[in-house]
């Protein structure tokens, strides 16, 4: 049985489609719960991302906070990464809160060309 993977994504950058949901290539639902201020991270600079990655069950595999964010470089090499993930965030306004769920296969396998956490 597939594990799946609950991910809720808060953009606050410092710097760096309409409707309430949109659809990613694959068929991915994402549920906007907050409309940011429809700025773009601007390229190469470093921006910062609220991320809860849980279980379908509830369990927590990683969770960072507003007071100790996930920074992440948003450069070209970035956006040539494929996978929902970084699809996702290239659709990302700076203000958005949004969540959705994949496969944790697809997400750590597939997308960050890593393993399953334990």
């Amino acid at each position: 049985m597939k594990k799946l993977l609950f991910i809720l994504v808060t953009i606050i950058m410092v710097s760096c489609g309409g409707g309430n949901t949109f659809q990613t290539e694959n068929g991915t639902e994402v549920t906007y719960h907050k409309k940011g201020s429809g700025e773009s991270p601007s390229d190469s600079l470093i921006s910062y991302f609220i991320l809860k990655y849980e279980t379908g069950t509830g369990n927590v595999l990683f969770e960072s906070s507003k007071e100790s964010p996930s920074p992440v470089k948003l450069d070209s090499n970035f956006f040539k990464n494929e996978g929902t993930f970084f699809e996702v965030i290239g659709e990302m306004s700076v203000g958005d809160s949004l969540s959705y769920e994949l496969p944790a296969n697809e997400l750590f396998v597939d997308n960050f060309k890593g393993r399953l956490p334990d």
